[in-house]
């Protein structure tokens, strides 16, 4: 990100030698010279390269053990973010004041700024689509591995009182969801963030149902599957995703019918 800062400096000095030695009639097109080395520079000999690689560095799937590693993409589009911040701004304040008067260079200007940045959203789009992909396969092999037989068929005998604290995998995957979102809000701007957590929450949420009605319950174990489900609807809830908590509700609900006997 320094680097390309130092780019863009130099580049703004290039164009304030370009404004001040130029006759008027090469103005224009030695800015756009310029302007189209920058997109060169900047986009196609970096950012694209280093978004590919970003993206091509996300694992094929999930590993059961192992958690995938999506924190090395999203410090990369952290820095790609930042970086094209600092190009769009270099654009609207040095580039296009120089280039408003000439209709047919300013077009060029704009499309070829706008395909790179399409370019490089769609990379984007892409790697965020997979690394939310590989957390939620994460999320499922995690439920599935560290759910124990015994935590929703518990042994019953008489005396038996119900166990309420969280099982393995309610902790577990609720630790990962957790660690997940704090990389995700560190390396996107908010509203992005935003967007990306609540697409996870929501697919947890399916990914949950998905599990709970593939378990085996007792009275007991029914007891604790409200337990989890409450835990889970509390740390969910403080994400702040009307969606979610909507979604949770209703999966509570689904988890109380494991209270009524199957001859009821």
């Amino acid at each position: 990100r320094r680097v390309h800062g130092l780019i863009l400096r130099d580049f703004s000095e290039a164009l304030d030698r370009a404004v001040a030695l130029s006759w008027e009639f090469e103005l224009v097109d030695n800015v756009q010279h310029l302007f189209m080395a920058l997109l060169g520079a900047v986009f196609r000999e970096y950012l694209s390269k280093a978004m590919r690689v970003a993206v091509d560095s996300l694992p094929a799937s999930a590993e059961s053990k192992v958690e995938p590693k999506v924190r090395p993409f999203l410090s990369a589009l952290a820095s790609s973010t930042a970086i094209v911040s600092l190009l769009q701004e270099t654009f609207s304040r040095s580039v296009m004041p120089a280039i408003k008067s000439a209709i047919n260079v300013r077009t060029v200007c704009v499309d070829s700024m706008s395909r790179a940045l399409d370019e490089i959203e769609e990379m984007a789009n892409n790697g965020l689509e997979r690394a939310l992909s590989l957390t939620v396969d994460f999320l499922k092999k995690t439920l599935s591995s560290r759910q124990l037989p015994g935590d929703f068929m518990p042994k019953v005998h008489a005396g038996a009182a119900p166990e309420t604290t969280p099982t393995g995998a309610c902790t577990a995957a609720l630790a990962y969801i957790a660690a997940v979102a704090a990389d995700v809000r560190s390396a996107l701007e908010p509203r992005n963030a935003s967007a990306f957590v609540c697409e996870l929450l929501e697919r947890f949420v399916g990914s949950l149902l998905i599990h709970i009605k593939s378990q085996r319950y007792n009275e007991l174990g029914a007891i604790r599957l409200l337990a989890d489900l409450q835990h889970y609807q509390n740390t969910l809830h403080g994400y702040g995703h009307a969606s979610v908590d909507e979604h949770m509700h209703l999966l509570r609900e689904i988890g109380s019918l494991y209270l009524i006997e199957p001859q009821n």
